[in-house]
């Protein structure tokens, strides 16, 4: 085990992840993260709430894939993106699916974050 973290789910009990799982973490916790959200590190984050209020169209979904892809190849350096893919899940949220690489561990991880307004 390489890294350790405890899991930013909601849930009632703490939840330890290791290696690939760790790294997932971190990627649902940078696409949650407005940039400027932090006040020590003001450029990191994503911005994806702000596309809830736009009106979806394949245009916006493609900026939407930019804008992950490029957010996790500045904030995630241990992963390369093989694919972003995003659906509207209702008015208020939308899903980003996310395929990435993981060289260390020789290991693809896929998995959706959701994206709600709050």
């Amino acid at each position: 085990m390489k890294y350790r973290d405890y899991s930013n789910r909601p849930r009632s009990d703490r939840v330890a992840v290791a290696d690939a799982d760790v790294i997932q973490e971190h990627i649902v916790r940078l696409l949650g993260t407005n940039r400027g959200e932090l006040l020590d590190n003001p450029d990191y984050g994503c911005n994806l709430r702000s596309f809830l209020y736009e009106t979806m169209s394949p245009e916006i979904g493609a900026f939407i894939q930019m804008e992950v892809s490029h957010a996790i190849s500045i904030w995630e350096p241990r992963v390369r993106v093989k694919a972003v893919g995003v659906r509207v899940l209702d008015a208020h949220s939308l899903i980003v699916g996310i395929s990435c690489y993981i060289p260390e561990f020789d290991k693809t991880i896929s998995f959706d974050a959701e994206v709600r307004r709050v």
